[in-house]
């Protein structure tokens, strides 16, 4: 759920924030989905082992865990660079099976791939900004006011 105070101070504010010219959170026809798994890999080890799960991704909410160690997607035995090339190959809703080491312990989940743009965001000045919003500038995170 959103909250309605960020909303209203952006619009206060007299900015927008946008993924692909849309406003963030709405939907974007142009803009290209890739499958997304939720699962943030470990960059201190060669080993694919997950750092973090955030709540209601699909590797959240199929069962994948901190601390599992990847060994295979498909059956196939997968490295850092192997296993995220094969996931960025995916399309959203696509079904993938995953092993993984818990706890010395061998379990494989079949995971639905979810779906995200991943493009940056920008801020962007509203076209209706009255003066006053017109006179704020966003500087390295701050709003001033001229």
């Amino acid at each position: 759920m959103r909250s309605s105070r960020s909303t209203n101070s952006s619009v206060a504010a007299g900015l927008r924030l946008e993924q692909m010219g849309a406003a963030a959170g709405e939907a974007n026809p142009a803009a290209p989905l890739k499958g997304f798994l939720g699962a943030e890999l470990d960059d201190r080890t060669d080993q694919v082992l997950i750092e973090n799960v955030r709540v209601g991704t699909p590797a959240y909410e199929q069962g994948l865990n901190a601390k599992d160690q990847i060994i295979a997607l498909d059956g196939a035995r997968v490295n850092k660079d192997t296993f995220e090339a094969m996931i960025a190959a995916r399309r959203p809703g696509e079904m993938m099976h995953i092993t993984v080491f818990r706890n010395d312990d061998l379990r494989t989940f079949d995971i639905k791939l979810g779906g995200r743009v991943d493009e940056p965001y920008r801020i962007v000045q509203l076209p209706s900004a009255s003066d006053q919003q017109k006179r704020m500038r966003f500087r390295g995170g701050w709003v001033d006011v001229r």
